[in-house]
């Protein structure tokens, strides 16, 4: 993105109680349009891990269950839980959730090709809004992005304050993107845009 355009001064960052473990697939990583790097950016209990044979690191799944919170798997396959407010109220204690970030095909083979992921329970999302996401283009009617999952799991788990901040600066940089591919026009940019074209 161009730097008068950067958002780093905008992004909102969060201490919280849920841990967040992001398995990203290794060939997103350079992908501009890719959301899930920005998670340990504004999460201090986030981390990232890769995934895929070009990364040449083994995946490492070690300390999913640091003892402290309780891990689960946010990815809707057969049998998945549903993280809605039922589901918080029985928590005893936080969770972690891991998360696959990949096209939906790489995200599903993630969790159904690794034993550890297998074995731990899921969560999907309640039904909510359509994706904002309009950089790519889901399979899913229901699908949303990395960070869109995200943000509506944590204004579940963490309050909504959290979920409005988060969503705030996803359609700001989403936005942004959009006028730098000339999809929109400047001033249906949420903030403006400031630099000279």
């Amino acid at each position: 993105m161009h730097f008068d355009l950067c958002l780093c001064g905008m992004m909102p960052r969060f201490d919280l109680k849920t841990r967040i473990i992001l398995i990203m697939q290794w060939g997103e990583h350079g992908v501009i349009s890719n959301t899930g790097h920005l998670i340990p950016k504004i999460f201090n209990n986030a981390e990232l891990r890769y995934r895929g044979h070009y990364s040449r690191i083994p995946l490492d799944l070690g300390g999913l269950d640091d003892g402290q919170t309780d891990p689960y798997v946010l990815f809707p396959l057969g049998g998945a839980g549903v993280l809605d407010e039922a589901f918080v109220k029985k928590l005893e204690r936080p969770l972690t959730l891991i998360i696959p970030d990949g096209n939906w095909g790489q995200a599903a083979r993630m969790v159904k090709k690794n034993e550890a992921l297998l074995r731990l329970p899921k969560l999907a999302l309640p039904s909510g809004p359509p994706s904002a996401y309009r950089l790519r283009l889901s399979p899913r009617a229901d699908g949303v992005c990395t960070f869109e999952a995200v943000a509506r799991a944590l204004g579940l788990l963490e309050g909504a304050r959290v979920q409005k901040e988060l969503e705030g600066f996803f359609t700001v940089m989403i936005e942004r993107m959009l006028w730098t591919r000339s999809k929109i026009r400047a001033e249906e940019v949420t903030g403006g845009i400031r630099c000279a074209r």
